[in-house]
Protein backbone atom coordinates (compact mmCIF):
# COMPACT_ATOMS: atom_id res chain seq x y z
CA UNK A 1 0.00 0.00 0.00
CA UNK A 2 1.74 3.81 -0.98
CA UNK A 3 1.87 6.20 1.71
CA UNK A 4 -0.79 8.20 0.11
CA UNK A 5 -3.29 5.01 0.00
CA UNK A 6 -2.34 4.23 3.76
CA UNK A 7 -3.20 7.55 4.69
CA UNK A 8 -6.72 7.68 3.05
CA UNK A 9 -7.64 4.41 4.55
CA UNK A 10 -7.27 5.97 7.98
CA UNK A 11 -9.94 6.69 9.73
CA UNK A 12 -10.79 10.64 9.56
CA UNK A 13 -9.77 11.51 6.76
CA UNK A 14 -10.43 14.48 4.81
CA UNK A 15 -8.77 15.91 1.51
CA UNK A 16 -9.88 19.37 -0.08
CA UNK A 17 -8.21 20.84 -3.51
CA UNK A 18 -8.65 24.09 -4.00
CA UNK A 19 -6.35 27.17 -5.63
CA UNK A 20 -4.97 30.53 -3.57
CA UNK A 21 -7.19 33.28 -4.60
CA UNK A 22 -3.80 35.88 -4.76
CA UNK A 23 -1.69 33.97 -6.79
CA UNK A 24 -3.33 31.13 -8.19
CA UNK A 25 -1.40 27.94 -6.66
CA UNK A 26 -3.03 24.60 -6.69
CA UNK A 27 -3.22 23.12 -3.38
CA UNK A 28 -4.19 20.15 -1.74
CA UNK A 29 -5.23 20.27 1.72
CA UNK A 30 -5.65 16.67 3.70
CA UNK A 31 -6.31 15.87 7.65
CA UNK A 32 -6.31 12.91 9.87
CA UNK A 33 -6.46 11.57 12.83
CA UNK A 34 -5.02 8.54 14.63
CA UNK A 35 -8.08 8.53 16.84
CA UNK A 36 -10.44 8.48 14.28
CA UNK A 37 -12.13 11.31 15.09
CA UNK A 38 -12.73 13.94 11.92
CA UNK A 39 -11.12 16.83 11.76
CA UNK A 40 -13.40 18.77 9.49
CA UNK A 41 -12.99 22.47 7.94
CA UNK A 42 -15.62 24.90 8.46
CA UNK A 43 -17.10 27.48 7.01
CA UNK A 44 -15.28 30.65 9.04
CA UNK A 45 -11.72 28.43 8.70
CA UNK A 46 -8.60 29.84 7.69
CA UNK A 47 -6.26 28.92 4.74
CA UNK A 48 -2.70 30.26 5.11
CA UNK A 49 -1.40 29.91 0.93
CA UNK A 50 2.12 28.64 1.53
CA UNK A 51 2.94 30.09 -2.39
CA UNK A 52 2.32 33.67 -1.18
CA UNK A 53 1.08 33.87 2.16
CA UNK A 54 -2.53 35.03 1.29
CA UNK A 55 -5.46 34.47 3.62
CA UNK A 56 -8.89 33.22 2.90
CA UNK A 57 -11.17 31.56 4.42
CA UNK A 58 -13.57 28.49 3.81
CA UNK A 59 -17.20 28.70 2.70
CA UNK A 60 -18.86 26.30 1.67
CA UNK A 61 -16.83 23.81 -1.00
CA UNK A 62 -14.29 26.67 -1.76
CA UNK A 63 -12.52 29.95 -0.72
CA UNK A 64 -13.40 33.62 -0.62
CA UNK A 65 -11.19 36.30 0.51
CA UNK A 66 -11.05 37.97 3.79
CA UNK A 67 -9.81 41.10 5.04
CA UNK A 68 -7.16 40.45 8.09
CA UNK A 69 -7.69 43.68 9.58
CA UNK A 70 -11.52 42.67 10.52
CA UNK A 71 -10.61 39.60 12.20
CA UNK A 72 -10.37 38.60 15.66
CA UNK A 73 -6.84 39.92 17.13
CA UNK A 74 -5.98 36.28 18.33
CA UNK A 75 -6.42 35.09 14.98
CA UNK A 76 -4.39 38.13 13.18
CA UNK A 77 -1.35 37.16 15.86
CA UNK A 78 -1.68 33.17 14.47
CA UNK A 79 -2.21 34.23 11.07
CA UNK A 80 1.41 36.65 11.88
CA UNK A 81 3.05 33.86 13.70
CA UNK A 82 2.26 31.14 10.58
CA UNK A 83 3.46 33.70 8.40
CA UNK A 84 7.01 34.73 10.18
CA UNK A 85 7.81 30.79 10.19
CA UNK A 86 7.01 30.67 6.61
CA UNK A 87 9.18 33.52 5.47
CA UNK A 88 11.67 31.51 7.79
CA UNK A 89 11.36 28.26 5.62
CA UNK A 90 10.62 30.18 2.27
CA UNK A 91 13.63 32.41 2.16
CA UNK A 92 16.30 29.86 4.00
Amino acid sequence: MTNKAAGEARKGYEKFTGKCLSCGYQFEFASYTSDGDKVRRRDGDISFCINCSATAEFSGNGLKPVDEKELPIEVKAGIEATRQAWLKVKYK
